[in-house]
């Protein structure tokens, strides 16, 4: 996801996407998609076998660490040493926040309580704090830390909102392979159940619009426009 990283020096703009920042963003990116799809028993992704089906569970879930380690020794590389412990301590939140939304996902019982409301903090979770990460780190870095809390509300509205639209699209196959999905926990609800979905994905992904373009420096401004376009295509 691409964000702008306000210098301290001149105040101005700098792209960031080969940046020490943007890099381990990626990186952390990648590790979950391979985790994920071990998780899921997932046979594509983007098109293409993913790598536990193309090679073996083990290769996968040895290529995920390594993914990992290498966003850290990535970030390693980032040369504002004074802000580097800072840097890495977010990092290793937001890896922390996503593995704990991933094992909900795997683990919390499903069918009792309030489910809706248990999938919404999962969904935040496993992919809002992944999400999150460039953005935190950039603002970090550029010493607008004030403005840390509004980018993890933007963040987990968009990951929300773009969840359950997701869900939508993939119902069938979800059922097929008993992966998490909100249809199905609004089943009981009866027929109206999509309706509902698709409402709460258009509220969150609303959302996530309103609150990235509050962002300082148009850090937000990229989130918000995939946030806009989402919601047009529901």
């Amino acid at each position: 996801m691409g964000v702008l990283l306000l210098s301290h020096h001149d105040q101005t703009k700098h792209e960031i996407h080969d940046s020490p920042i943007a890099a381990t963003a990626e990186l952390l990116h990648n590790a979950s998609l391979v985790h994920d799809d071990l998780q899921d028993r997932s046979e594509q992704r983007r098109g293409a076998p993913t790598v536990h089906s193309a090679f073996d569970a083990a290769i996968a879930l040895c290529a995920g660490d390594l993914l990992l380690s290498g966003a850290y020794r990535t970030l390693a590389g980032y040369s504002g040493t004074a802000t580097l412990p800072r840097l890495l301590t977010l990092t290793h939140d937001a890896v922390s926040e996503a593995a704990h939304g991933q094992i909900a996902d795997s683990m919390a019982p499903r069918g009792s309580g309030d489910t809706v409301t248990w999938y919404l903090s999962v969904a935040a979770a496993k992919s809002g704090a992944l999400l999150r990460l460039p953005l935190e780190l950039a603002l970090e870095a550029s010493g607008l830390v004030n403005a840390l809390p509004l980018a993890r509300r933007a963040a987990e509205a968009f990951a929300i909102g773009y969840q359950i639209a997701d869900d939508i699209n993939d119902i069938e196959a979800d059922m097929a392979t008993g992966s998490l999905n909100l249809l199905v926990l609004l089943k009981a609800a009866g027929p109206g159940g999509e309706n509902v979905a698709r409402r709460l994905a258009q509220q969150h992904l609303a959302a996530a619009h309103m609150l990235a373009n509050e962002l300082p420096e148009g850090s937000g401004r990229y989130l918000g426009q995939l946030a806009k376009a989402r919601e047009a295509q529901l």
